[in-house]
């Protein structure tokens, strides 16, 4: 996606599974069993980014209060895709082709 930065792709589903990568200047991809066995089941994924829109300036007492430092830093605009998938006998199995986007 074009304008974006700081990528971060998560994978979520059964029996706690959890994968997530992230990617400073491209929509990373990952390998579903590199993370754990794959149980049958919904999977819900997210791609979140952002833009280079600047949201505001942040000043350094609200820095502290959410533990970064410094005296003052700029928030960007996120932008996040999400979806899921279902997982049968080892398969990918598309639940609905529609995506979200926030």
């Amino acid at each position: 996606m074009p304008g974006l930065s700081n990528y971060t792709l998560r994978v979520t589903g059964p029996g706690n599974y959890t994968a997530e990568r992230h990617s400073e200047r491209r929509a990373p991809s990952l390998r579903l069993a590199d993370y754990g066995e794959l149980e049958d089941g919904i999977y819900r994924w997210s791609l979140s980014a952002a833009t280079s829109q600047i949201e505001r300036r942040v000043g350094a007492d609200e820095l502290a209060r959410n533990g970064r430092s410094g005296t003052s830093a700029n928030l960007y605009v996120g932008r996040q895709m999400s979806g899921s998938f279902q997982v049968r006998d080892g398969q990918i199995i598309p639940v609905d082709q529609s995506v979200t986007e926030e």
